[in-house]
């Protein structure tokens, strides 16, 4: 690690790369091209390394975040790195205004396992259009889609040594040197907000400026008005995708009291009817969480969800037929949840009091998406300030298209 951050500064700051916009519009537009090129190997890979259905291969796991590349080298192409504001003159002296707009230096990305392509690719992106060199370290458990990432860089862009350096590593304190190391400019971490505490604590000591993407679980707000079956579908169904690995998979469905019941039936009947199967399978949804650890680990969160009361309307266990294939899980709906176990699970739970959920009804910190499903489309468009920050989305019955709206 070490040595991948002396590259990283060297690279930054002895060479041209911060400061040589048209090398990197045309590096990036390498980078998707040769990504795009060699798109059906990737898939394959991360079919064997995620557990990722091939269907979401095409979408957010794979396709998607390639695609987003060219907004980013579009962006630095025609972004306005300086502004000239004219003359002032404070305190009588005549003072010449500009603003510019410089890389911030050697970043470290830190990534989770979940959706490697989409979360490393919206790291180094950004970074490397604005002139940053990074350090990435990918989580253990998805060390392949990193390491392919830097060998087809190597063979087929004209990024510069140091500019991108990627270190796999089984070893979670690896990636804890990125915070502490003074070398150092800026730390960009997606995962645990216990993770997150502890990035932001060692970063301090020089100063760091961090960018959080941290994990609660997201809720998933049903009004009193809204079309409760398709909302309470709609929310089984997401949890179920990916084996409900996703950080801004809305898992804490929160609907109006009296609606209760009725919205754990919805949801019960929808995910029981999503059977976990083998991700090759075009048509599979729900297929294997990560690893037996993360099986386990799932397993143990509904288990204390039975002991503290709750019980299940729909799977909560591993499918006896699937036992000899990865680590697999059936859909559950638990009515007593409160952590992120990242497993599919969708947990309902009422408003604290009248009939209109918000994100406080949820009982959840730092999550990392919201939603909400309303009726009149000008009412979910005009509330978003009640959900909080993260990707957020509003939903109608109305419309046919999502509203999105980013909340910072």
């Amino acid at each position: 690690m070490s040595q991948a951050i002396d590259a990283a500064r060297r690279a930054f700051d002895d060479t041209d790369w911060s400061t040589n916009t048209e090398l990197r519009v045309r590096c990036l537009r390498q980078l998707q091209e040769v990504l795009t090129k060699h798109v059906e190997e990737l898939r394959e890979l991360t079919i064997a390394e995620v557990g990722a259905p091939r269907m979401l291969t095409s979408a957010a796991q794979l396709e998607g975040p390639i695609a987003d590349l060219s907004f980013c080298a579009d962006t630095a192409e025609s972004y306005q790195w300086t502004t000239d504001f004219g003359i002032a003159s404070p305190m009588g002296i005549k003072t010449h205004r500009t603003v510019a707009r410089e890389a911030v230096g050697v970043v470290g990305a830190i990534t989770p396992w979940n959706f490697p392509h989409q979360i490393n690719l919206a790291k180094l992106g950004p970074a490397l259009a604005a002139g940053n060199t990074v350090v990435l370290k990918p989580a253990p458990d998805t060390p392949w889609c990193a390491a392919i990432l830097g060998e087809l860089i190597v063979e087929h862009t004209d990024i510069p040594p140091g500019v991108l350096n990627i270190v796999t590593s089984s070893d979670h304190g690896v990636g804890a040197l990125l915070s502490k190391d003074p070398r150092v400019d800026m730390v960009s971490f997606t995962g645990s907000t216990a993770t997150g505490r502890a990035v932001m604590a060692d970063g301090s000591a020089t100063l760091k400026k961090v960018f959080f993407e941290l994990g609660g679980k997201s809720a998933f707000l049903v009004l009193d008005d809204a079309d409760l079956a398709g909302a309470c579908s709609m929310s089984g169904f997401t949890a179920s995708m990916h084996a409900g690995q996703g950080c801004a998979i809305t898992t804490r469905l929160v609907v109006p009291r009296g609606l209760y019941d009725e919205a754990v039936e919805a949801a019960a009947s929808t995910m029981a009817s999503l059977k976990p199967g083998d991700p090759n399978d075009a048509g599979t949804i729900c297929g294997p969480l990560i690893s037996a650890r993360q099986r386990d680990r799932v397993q143990g969160y509904l288990d204390s969800a039975v002991a503290e009361g709750g019980r299940f309307a729909a799977g909560g266990g591993r499918p006896a037929d699937r036992d000899t294939c990865r680590a697999r899980f059936s859909p559950a709906t638990p009515t007593a949840l409160r952590a992120s176990p990242r497993g599919c699970v969708s947990a309902p739970s009422t408003a604290t009091s009248g009939t209109r959920p918000t994100c406080r009804s949820a009982d959840t910190s730092n999550p990392a998406s919201a939603g909400r499903w309303d009726s009149p489309v000008s009412r979910s468009i005009s509330k978003p300030k009640r959900l909080p920050p993260g990707s957020n989305r509003a939903e109608c019955r109305v419309v046919s298209r999502v509203v999105a709206k980013s909340v910072s």
